[in-house]
């Protein structure tokens, strides 16, 4: 969803402040210090647990929490760019990536406080207990001005069977270039067939290839894997120059159930760690290959972003609150976050789960998980590092921009040619 009015506000922002803080400063002069705003998502049921446990703590310090509807989201965004430009909005984002378009750009205009300074003075405080990738999403220094607290990979489930028969050894299954040949393989051999999901085609981006936006490494785009992977991205969702991509829950549900039943002819399916009895529907390590996708083991995106605001009164109190909040994440969410003991927690639950000699899943047994898919998915957690994910105006722009290609109407090197000269704008502004 393109949110570019809010960009705009951004820029015309940043154009206004480029070069000093004054009006960073006379927004702090202008704000209340007493008490605090907080803007979220309006299930954001975390949120409500660290408000009451903040106000436990510091009776003293009022709290509004504004939370924000997901059906009026579109609307929200500009009035809360609008107020947040203007020194009237919260002192604490969480969940900022959901209803802000650019936090790089935002961070670049110097409207976020450095997290790093009120971290280091916390004594509990270890960069160590934190996956890589945590402290600086959108630059490599010594500051940290939004901090993510979800982190996820996404995996294929893939059939043995299949991949040997189109000549691959599934231990190869995390080669992109092995992967993207096997696939046109597919193709060639199944031309009728789809080889995953109508709604999940094997695909990897440009932040899979190692894009970062605040890197500005623009040749990523250069690429000859993504090159190939946008070829067979046109292939799989434009056959006949129209998308194919469903969002359909029904149809999605019902594919889904073929593919773990059998029913149908493919690869094998879009997956992840909390799918795991998907997997041992499918065979499970006698019959199925668990395959990340990314240039160094799984790509791991991150959101969740919270930021607090440079112009807040109150920053050591917003500090305080954004910690508590943490906490609260980290201690309930039961997922995968930025947290190694969260994730170690994780693991330890899903060990506990299939690692017994047999699994019933919807009335049938199934063999249980080994340490051959526990180490595996141990490896990939110790290893992982998070990335910010593209903001919504560059993605969208890219996806507008490659559109042509996909259609059939312009070729590759145009499309991309013109994406990248609107990068080069991107970064100038």
């Amino acid at each position: 969803m393109r949110k570019g009015f809010v960009g705009f506000l951004i820029l015309i922002f940043a154009a206004g402040c480029s070069g000093n803080n004054q009006q960073t400063e006379e927004i702090q002069s202008d704000r209340k210090t007493e008490n605090l705003v907080v803007y979220t998502m309006e299930e954001d049921l975390y949120a409500d647990q660290a408000v009451g446990n903040f106000q436990k703590a510091y009776p003293e310090t009022e709290v509004e929490v504004r939370k924000l509807p997901y059906d009026d989201l579109e609307e929200q965004r500009t009035v809360i760019a609008a107020e947040f430009m203007a020194g009237d909005g919260g002192d604490l984002y969480l969940n900022a990536d959901d209803y802000f378009d650019d936090l790089y750009k935002m961070q670049e205009s110097g409207l976020m406080e450095d997290l790093m300074p009120w971290f280091r003075e916390d004594p509990d405080f270890s960069e160590e207990d934190y996956v890589d990738g945590t402290f600086d999403l959108y630059e490599d220094e010594e500051d940290c001005f939004v901090i993510p607290i979800y982190s996820g990979f996404s995996y294929y489930f893939l059939f043995n069977d299949r991949l040997q028969e189109l000549g691959m050894d599934p231990a190869e299954a995390e080669d992109m270039e092995e992967m993207i040949r096997t696939v046109w393989k597919f193709y060639e051999k199944y031309p009728e067939e789809t080889a995953f999901s109508s709604h999940s085609p094997y695909y990897a981006g440009p932040e899979w290839l190692g894009f970062r936006v605040a890197e500005g490494n623009l040749e990523v785009f250069d690429s000859p894997v993504l090159r190939q992977m946008e070829e067979l991205y046109k292939r799989q969702v434009y056959p006949e120059g129209e998308s194919i991509l469903t969002y359909d829950t029904e149809q999605s549900m019902r594919e889904q159930e073929e593919i773990l039943r059998g029913e149908r002819c493919c690869l094998g399916k879009l997956g992840g760690i909390f799918q795991l009895e998907e997997y041992i529907r499918m065979g499970g390590e006698e019959q199925a290959t668990i395959a990340g996708i990314g240039t160094d083991g799984p790509a791991v995106s991150c959101d969740g972003e919270n930021f607090i605001s440079a112009g807040s009164g109150n920053k050591e109190m917003a500090f305080e609150l954004l910690k508590m909040y943490m906490e609260e994440v980290f201690h309930s969410a039961g997922t995968t976050t930025v947290n190694k003991e969260t994730n170690r927690t994780l693991m330890e639950n899903i060990r506990n789960q299939y690692g017994r000699d047999q699994v019933v899943i919807d009335e049938k047994t199934y063999p249980g998980l080994t340490e051959k898919t526990f180490g595996k998915l141990e490896a990939d957690l110790d290893r992982m590092a998070v990335y910010p994910q593209t903001s919504y105006e560059v993605s969208g722009k890219y996806r507008e921009m490659m559109e042509p290609f996909y259609t059939g109407e312009a070729s590759f090197d145009r499309c991309m040619g013109e994406f990248k000269e609107y990068m080069g704008i991107y970064y100038s502004e």
